[in-house]
């Protein structure tokens, strides 16, 4: 190469670098003096290591994950001993679909519609970044008895957060409304039809009493919804517990700032820090059950918090919403708390062990752990995250295990009576009975 040719390499290659050295500084001088673009800048940087910690947390779990044995019993069914009805569950990420299907395994009814289908011509301005149908799933669901279905949309890898928003689909997955807000994983509809979830809000700076945040991070608020899904109320969950008599119970992240203690081997991929609350659930106590919860009142809101390992209920009634209950007890990253007929709290406990999961029973009188079920070598349950329970009317337990793709029904005694296996990975499952449904047509599709 001769002398020129490498001077203009040279001088082209210094070039390159100032340019990139004069962006380094006009970001940092906007971050600064917090000019306008700062708020995205923030946001974006928030985003991109919340979704590239989850990933790598992903990653390390999946290869601690147990394969699934190709000899496993594929069906489990015993009739009169199980809960008949209809299951609906959503599996992905590569699967844009909600399936219904009866005991035996048939499909009944299926929605199929994607992200950028349903928001067609509506405000996605809380996404950052383009939609792509390929990366973003229906993620939880609520279904109506005329075939309406309630879900929640997830990115997997799209975009800066994991969080895209909430729709309403009717039967033949036309959309009738959605909310463009960053809604992700758990729903719930009260008995006067408001829709309660979770968005997420990014965070630059620790709140007033919370110090020891690592900042920027993301927490949630609960969003109230009218029927038609139009927002009626935002309540901060991470404020409404800092002023309550629980408080001090958010200190349990101050640890993995003290010097020494849980100090993670790489701050990046600390996600506890950065997703700082993962809330996954919430619930309205209904009139039926709140007799059995004295501590509690009928519309009180039950969330969960999985990187707290917490779980609370919510007064949202009040001028001021207040956080009258909250534990931590014998469960480790939890999922799907549900209040009981019976006054206790049933979940999925992802994490009692490093290769178990367990649906339990929680008594928040007395703090006991009357039942819990970790499936046995036949049935294990082996999922780091995600994961369902739900206690059937006949007294039978419904689980949906993530990762081990499974879903089964377990009687009392712990005796597996109904077992279905998927392909992908469970984002959700559900059953219902055959009086909750209205749309089905029980003469083409009996439950058996």
């Amino acid at each position: 190469m001769s002398k020129p040719r490498r001077g203009r390499v040279f001088l082209k290659a210094l070039c390159i670098f100032g340019l990139m050295s004069l962006s380094f500084l006009l970001g940092a001088l906007v971050i600064c003096l917090r000019l306008p673009p700062a708020k995205f800048i923030a946001d974006a940087y928030v985003g991109i290591h919340t979704y590239l910690q989850r990933t790598a947390e992903s990653d390390q779990e999946l290869r601690k994950r147990p394969t699934r044995s190709s000899a496993r019993q594929e069906t489990v069914d015993v009739p009169g001993q199980t809960y008949d009805g209809y299951t609906i569950y959503i599996q992905g990420p590569r699967e844009p679909l909600v399936t219904l299907i009866d005991m035996k395994g048939n499909v009944v009814h299926e929605w199929n519609s994607t992200f950028s289908k349903v928001w067609e011509g509506r405000d996605q301005s809380h996404l950052d970044g383009v939609a792509d149908d390929a990366k973003i799933t229906p993620f939880f669901g609520h279904l109506f008895p005329n075939g309406d279905l309630l879900v929640t949309y997830h990115s997997l890898g799209n975009g800066v957060l994991f969080g895209c928003g909430m729709a309403k689909l009717d039967k033949d997955s036309q959309t009738i409304w959605v909310y463009s807000g960053n809604c992700h994983h758990d729903l719930d509809v009260g008995e006067d039809g408001r829709v309660y979830g979770v968005r997420l809000r990014p965070v630059r700076r620790p709140l007033q009493g919370l110090e020891y945040m690592a900042c920027p991070c993301m927490v949630d608020d609960l969003v109230v919804l009218s029927a038609d899904g139009q927002l009626e109320r935002v309540v901060p969950i991470i404020e409404t517990i800092r002023d309550s008599p629980y408080g001090a119970m958010l200190a349990a992240q101050e640890l993995s700032h003290i010097e020494g203690v849980q100090q993670p081997t790489n701050f990046m991929l600390d996600i506890r820090r950065r997703d700082l609350m993962h809330t996954n659930h919430v619930e309205v106590l209904s009139k039926a059950k709140a007799p059995k919860f004295p501590m509690f009142k009928a519309g009180q809101i039950m969330l969960s918090m999985r990187h707290l390992d917490m779980i609370c209920v919510f007064d949202i009634d009040r001028e001021k919403p207040q956080c009258v209950w909250a534990a931590r007890g014998p469960w480790n990253e939890q999922h799907d708390p549900e209040f009981l007929d019976n006054g206790r709290i049933l979940l999925f406990d992802n994490r009692p062990g490093e290769s178990a999961s367990r649906v339990m029973e929680f008594d928040p009188a007395t703090q006991a752990m009357p039942w819990c079920f970790w499936g046995g070598k036949d049935h294990p349950l082996c999922t780091f995250e995600r994961g369902d329970s739900q206690r059937l009317p006949n007294g039978n337990t419904f689980i949906a295990s993530t990762h081990g793709r499974v879903m089964i029904e377990v009687t009392p005694d712990k005796t597996v009576v109904w077992q279905q296996l998927v392909k992908l990975d469970l984002f959700y499952a559900r059953r219902y009975g055959t009086n909750e449904l209205t749309f089905v047509d029980e003469k083409r599709h009996p439950p058996r």
